[in-house]
């Protein structure tokens, strides 16, 4: 066996033995490689991918949130990690964008039951903490149940206990 081809071999059965699906594109968004986790997870066989470009199979590519965060990675030239709902798989996907000299490579696996929910949860909190504009949640009855620092500094809220926001809007403390 040439070398080439046992070296091709050799990547395919590394990329085969990944836990995660993996894809990787040319600059022209054609599929150059994908491992079998990776075909799995996107209901296609490896020949219906490989040399096809992305617009092939799906005209507005260009439109969706996974293009926009694979073209940031190339672009910057850095890891981008995300996480995407695709409604034409039905499943919420975990994604590392990985650029290279040639495109992009793509690690992703689909998110596990609630996972996902937690990490966005963990990201609107630290979201609504760190947000310097006041920012505030209320129960039915117009009670604030949660304010953020700046919320707190621009009301003094923490010291004065909870209160309806109508107090707030009224009063302005």
């Amino acid at each position: 066996m040439a070398l080439p081809e046992q070296w091709t071999r050799y990547k395919q059965q590394f990329l085969d033995n990944i836990s995660d699906g993996f894809i990787a594109f040319d600059r022209h968004w054609k599929v150059t490689s994908a491992n079998t986790k990776g075909c799995l997870l996107l209901n296609s066989r490896r020949d219906e991918l490989l040399g096809k470009s992305v617009y092939d199979r799906h005209w507005k590519f260009y439109e969706t949130t996974f293009y926009k965060h694979m073209r940031k990675a190339v672009e910057s030239r850095r890891e981008v990690i995300f996480s995407e709902y695709s409604q034409r798989f039905r499943k919420r996907f975990e994604v590392k964008a990985l650029p290279t000299d040639e495109g992009v490579y793509a690690l992703f696996r689909e998110a596990a039951d609630g996972e996902f929910e937690l990490v966005e949860q963990q990201y609107y909190h630290a979201l609504f903490l760190q947000h310097s504009d006041a920012v505030y949640a209320m129960d039915l009855s117009g009670h604030l149940i949660s304010v953020n620092p700046a919320m707190e500094r621009l009301t003094a809220y923490a010291r004065q206990g909870r209160r309806p926001f109508y107090h707030f809007a009224k009063t302005g403390t």
